[in-house]
Formats: structure tokens, sequence, C-alpha cells
């Protein structure tokens, strides 16, 4: 048996199997099913490439394995990727922390609230220069975003070519002054 409540201090009991939650939600209602009326979350993916850690083919360096911080082997690293608003001052909207896969890809939930909207992508990582989409991104329900196929892809096409086609962030901003 487990309790859930929300902010309003609603609670509903209930047994929940093979049910995770990820990310803010809130206004439980829990009658033999779970009902999310606000804050729900999509599933949304980046798709970018580190240049240090890039390894050819496509690929980069599974770091978190390596360093036996993770026991999943195409485990990279973690970045903070946020979502700004697409007029000045380019308000930050929300942000997330995720993991970057060997690929690539960084998987992540969004509120629902910002689905079919338009914003900068901002992807941040602890040795890289921040690097924003070139423009505002329709956002959609399990849509993708990839840096990867072409430096127009990132604000003053930001990137370097890796490898013939594959483009990457900048390495080297360790003290995060965004040069290098």
């Amino acid at each position: 048996l487990i309790q859930l409540s929300d902010m309003s201090g609603n609670s509903n009991h209930g047994i929940l199997n093979g049910f995770m939650l990820n990310g803010v939600t809130s206004n439980f209602l829990l009658n033999n099913d779970i009902t999310f009326s606000t804050n729900c979350l999509a599933p949304y993916e980046v798709k970018m490439l580190i240049q240090g850690y890039y390894n050819g083919g496509g690929t980069m360096v599974p770091l978190l394995y390596n360093s036996g911080l993770s026991n999943q082997t195409t485990m990279t690293d973690y970045v903070t990727v946020e979502f700004h608003q697409h007029v000045a001052p380019y308000a930050l909207v929300y942000s997330t922390s995720a993991y970057v896969m060997n690929n690539g890809s960084i998987s992540l939930f969004i509120p629902i609230s910002l689905v079919g909207g338009s914003k900068y992508i901002v992807v941040k990582h602890q040795n890289t220069l921040e690097t924003w989409s070139k423009n505002p991104v329709n956002l959609t329900s399990a849509g993708t975003y990839n840096f990867t196929n072409a430096a127009s892809k990132a604000h003053g096409d930001n990137m370097v070519e890796v490898e013939s086609g594959k483009w990457a962030f900048f390495s080297g901003d360790i003290n995060q002054d965004k040069t290098i």
C-alpha cells in the first residue's frame, strides 16, 4: 500500500506495480487509475557530441563507465539541458540534467506545457562551450533535436567537425568562462 499526496494536501491510497515517476508531477487522482491533471512530462531527445570524448564512428568514449562511475557500458557523461524563451531576453523556462550516452543521445522529459511552443535549446557540459540551438525549436512530444549533423544547428555555427558530417561541441572550457 502506498500513499500519494499532492501539494494541495489531497491524498488517496492504492497499489502501484511497475510504475515510476520522473520529474515534477501533481494532482494525483487514484481510483484504480492515475490521472495527472497538471505538469505532465513529455519525452524529448537531444543529440550532441563532445569533441574531446569523440571516438570515431559517431560515438564517444563511455567516460562514466570507464571511470567506474556507471555500470552502463554506453554512458559518457552528464549535461544540463535548458529551454529558453524565443524572444529577448531569452528567459530560462525549464532546465534539467541528464546523461549523454556514447552515441550522443540525451533522453529527457520536458513539461507538457512546452510542447507546441518554440524554445531555444541550450546544452551545458563541464568541459564544453555552452551551445545554443541556432534557431528556436518547435517542441513536440517524442521529438528530437540533433546538433551532430550540421554546424548550422548551433548558434554561430559554434561546433567543430570531428569526422565527415559529424559535428561536436568544442571541448576545453574547463572554467566555464565561455572561452577556450
